[in-house]
């Protein structure tokens, strides 16, 4: 789903999308841009918001949403993904995307990535942080997200 217009009526953002559908949300998560560069787009409306618009790297837990209805998510990334799955287990969220999320194995013969990328020695090297921060070609998954997110499409 891409967002191809926000716009700010009353209390609520109303976000349409490039598929014609139409949301409204109190909050909206901004989940672009990685932590050492967090962007927030510029949107119409929002210095006259009063609900919460951030970054990922603001967000610390689901209790920082408790008595939200509904919220807005955007983004494809870990990060997206992640607090998405966690805030619908107290809220109406949509997960804003500008194209599919393509899900990719968190675990690679038998080891997490991350075990690998350790033992490679990208996680702390300057190339490494380099290549990670400047990629986003996919969500790690144990499986869990991509079957949250599949389930939330499929009630849809």
């Amino acid at each position: 789903m891409e967002v191809v217009q926000e716009l700010k009526e009353q209390e609520l953002y109303k976000i349409i999308t490039s598929s014609g559908d139409t949301y409204y949300s109190r909050s909206v998560i901004c989940a672009t841009g990685p932590f050492t560069k967090p962007f927030i787009p510029e949107i119409p409306g929002s210095s006259v918001y009063t609900g919460t618009i951030l970054h990922s790297k603001q967000y610390k837990n689901s209790d920082m949403f408790l008595g939200n209805k509904k919220v807005i998510v955007v983004g494809g990334g870990n990060s997206a993904v992640q607090i998405a799955v966690e805030l619908a287990d107290i809220a109406d969220v949509i997960l804003a995307t500008r194209s599919p999320i393509k899900f990719l194995p968190q675990r690679f013969l038998g080891k997490d990535i991350h075990f690998w990328l350790h033992v490679i020695g990208l996680d702390h090297s300057e190339i490494g942080k380099r290549l990670l921060m400047g990629s986003s070609s996919g969500v790690l998954d144990d499986g869990r997200y991509q079957h949250a997110v599949s389930r939330k499409q499929a009630s849809t």
